[in-house]
């Protein structure tokens, strides 16, 4: 398929490695010369799969330094955390009166589908902030919740099992 294997050197390995260095030296290792550059990440199998020409697309039509994948936080918004202390008692993380989750003003998460950034973005960054390979201009293609599984846990890597055996995600135009 004409795919080039570039193994990471052992000091990029390992679990202090920032994606910006490990993605610096393989463009700095690859013949190629594409401007763009795609971030799949091997912990999340399931995404839809036209995602990555949506991001691709969603990067060249708006001129944007990157695009990343967003879930809404839904039910697990920080106005609705609380602090717990020793004793069991609980603090609001963020006083609120929010009592209805449609209320929550809208907060997504970064999950783990996609990024795609320019080349010479990721180049410029200089490792000081682990996300200045992102650049200034940030874009989000948001997903539903389990559009994409971020395999962290057993039972993630179950539900994405079953997911892929039994084929039930399926591709969507992502807007």
């Amino acid at each position: 398929l004409g795919i080039e294997l570039i193994k990471r050197p052992a000091h990029l390995a390992g679990d202090e490695a920032t994606v910006c260095a490990v993605v610096q030296d393989t463009i700095d290792r690859s013949r190629s010369l594409h401007e763009v550059v795609v971030i799949l990440y091997a912990c999340c199998p399931v995404r839809p799969v036209d995602l990555v020409d949506q991001a691709i697309e969603m990067l060249v039509r708006t001129g944007a330094d990157s695009v990343q994948s967003y879930t809404s936080v839904g039910s697990c918004h920080p106005m609705w955390m609380s602090r717990i202390d020793e004793e069991g008692r609980v603090e609001p993380f963020i006083p609120n009166a929010v009592d209805r989750r449609q209320d929550l003003p809208p907060l997504h998460v970064v999950n783990g589908g996609i990024i795609v950034a320019r080349r010479e973005q990721i180049m410029a960054a200089d490792g000081s902030d682990p996300h200045a390979f992102l650049g200034t201009d940030r874009r989000a293609i948001t997903l539903e919740p389990g559009e994409v599984i971020d395999i962290d846990s057993a039972s993630d890597l179950k539900v994405a099992t079953l997911l892929i055996e039994h084929g039930q995600y399926r591709a969507r135009r992502v807007s």
